[in-house]
């Protein structure tokens, strides 16, 4: 009986705090437990594949000991498994960073950075496979250095196959380096170093096309650079294709933060933030290109989404397989953050739009296949002032609409993420505080047609 009052009470609180956040189109499920209260869970990432199946991952400590979870949604969501091995003895391991991928037949792949305790040591880039409904993990990917941030990405095609991409140290230089793994394999091939004799890079991002065909993105010395990659050359390290600067090369320019949306046409949309180094303002640039057959094709011009007239920053960008986009950054004004969108559609950027008020993180976008958009990111809770909360805003019909607080009022929430697929539906997840050491993973699920 309890926990049929319990239920009702949380069902009402639900309305209400909906109904604070003004009429919204788009209906959101109630927000579902995907992980315990038994210690601390964060920076949960989730995908969906047009077929409905997702995929949750996320980073749990419980005591000194730190964990990858992981939760398969198919309906409803599985229990959660750790998937990085058990640590030796008298070893802290700390998981560094993240990504998850999930291809249409509903295979997944997550590569993380495992750091072990006491440094120096050196830093393993290590990757889980879920295939035929069964979580394994396979041989690491790669050791290198301690100093390196790593930053592993990943991408996986409709065969099954997958590469790896990654920050480190070749001293007295920083590399981008990859790695193929063949579908059903437990091996993964020897790295493959792909940038050139740039003395900084960072920001590592791999997206997939169609018939093994990938593309990665980097930020180099003061420019954003790409190169185009087939899935054999990688495995063959035959790799003859050229970088591309994304970015126009300026000594007095500084670029930031690239990120990288590709669909499986083989199309690829670019956004990152610059600023002229003498300057404090930031504004957010955008390309679009074509990617096949290891070539990178049909570079559009350079478009400026907002001007450098305050602090813009942290874009996120999302790519359907129509070839329309949308991106939201970060922005500045009054000394108070905001989330700002742009939706492409019919060969042009639109205007950039306030979607949001107040916000402390940065959003993170997704786009189904009629062009539909959401974002999402952390805001102030609508019922206490300075409480971090969920918040999301869809795009239908031409026009944003209200955001909307979807985490539960009274407990900070961060970390929010979001993935949708061509037919709309819509996966979010965020991190809720319980208390001073205890957060766990919540889920909530729309349809952007709905």
């Amino acid at each position: 009986m309890k926990r049929i009052i319990y239920s009702c009470f949380f069902f009402v609180l639900f309305l209400i705090w909906n109904c604070h956040s003004l009429p919204a189109t788009v209906i959101w499920s109630l927000p579902e437990d995907l992980s315990t209260a038994a210690g601390t869970a964060l920076r949960p990432e989730v995908q969906i594949n047009n077929k409905g199946k997702g995929v949750a991952v996320w980073l749990e400590s419980v005591g000194i000991s730190q964990f990858l979870r992981a939760s398969i949604f198919d309906g409803f969501w599985s229990d959660p498994i750790t998937l990085n091995p058990p640590s030796p003895p008298n070893t802290i391991v700390i998981t560094e960073s993240f990504q998850v991928a999930i291809n249409e037949e509903g295979e997944a792949i997550v590569v993380w950075a495992e750091v072990p305790d006491p440094d120096p040591t050196p830093i393993n880039i290590r990757a889980a496979t879920f295939i035929d409904n069964l979580w394994k993990v396979t041989e690491d990917i790669a050791v290198i250095p301690p100093t390196s941030e790593a930053l592993p990405q990943v991408a996986i095609d409709s065969k099954g196959n997958a590469i790896a991409i990654w920050q480190a140290i070749q001293s007295p230089k920083e590399i981008i380096q990859v790695a193929a793994l063949p579908h059903h394999q437990e091996t993964w091939s020897t790295p493959l170093t792909i940038s050139d004799d740039e003395t900084v890079v960072t920001n590592p991002e791999i997206g997939v096309g169609k018939k093994g065909n990938f593309v990665a993105v980097w930020n180099g010395d003061q420019v954003i650079r790409a190169r185009a990659l087939t899935f054999k050359s990688v495995l063959e390290k035959t790799l003859c294709s050229l970088i591309r600067d994304i970015s126009i090369p300026d000594p007095n320019v500084l670029v930031f933060s690239p990120a990288l949306s590709t669909n499986n046409e083989g199309q690829a949309a670019v956004v990152w933030s610059q600023e002229i180094s003498s300057q404090e303002n930031s504004s957010i640039e955008t390309r679009m290109f074509r990617f096949e057959k290891g070539k990178i094709k049909r570079l559009s011009e350079i478009v400026t989404l907002a001007e450098a007239t305050t602090i813009n920053g942290l874009p996120d960008v999302a790519i359907n397989h129509r070839g329309d986009a949308v991106a939201a950054w970060q922005s500045t004004i009054d000394s108070s953050g905001i989330v700002v969108a742009s939706i492409f559609r019919k060969g042009r950027w639109g205007p950039a739009q306030i979607i949001s008020s107040e916000l402390t993180l940065a959003p993170i976008v997704a786009i189904d296949g009629r062009g539909n958009a959401v974002a999402i990111w952390t805001g102030e809770d609508i019922t206490v002032p300075g409480l971090p909360a969920t918040f999301a805003n869809t795009f239908q019909k031409g026009k944003w609409d209200t955001p909307l607080q979807l985490s539960a009022p009274d407990n900070p929430a961060l970390s929010a993420h979001v993935a949708t697929n061509r037919r709309g539906k819509t996966i979010a997840a965020w991190n809720r505080s319980l208390g001073i050491t205890m957060d766990i993973i919540q889920a909530s699920l729309t349809n952007l047609r709905e």
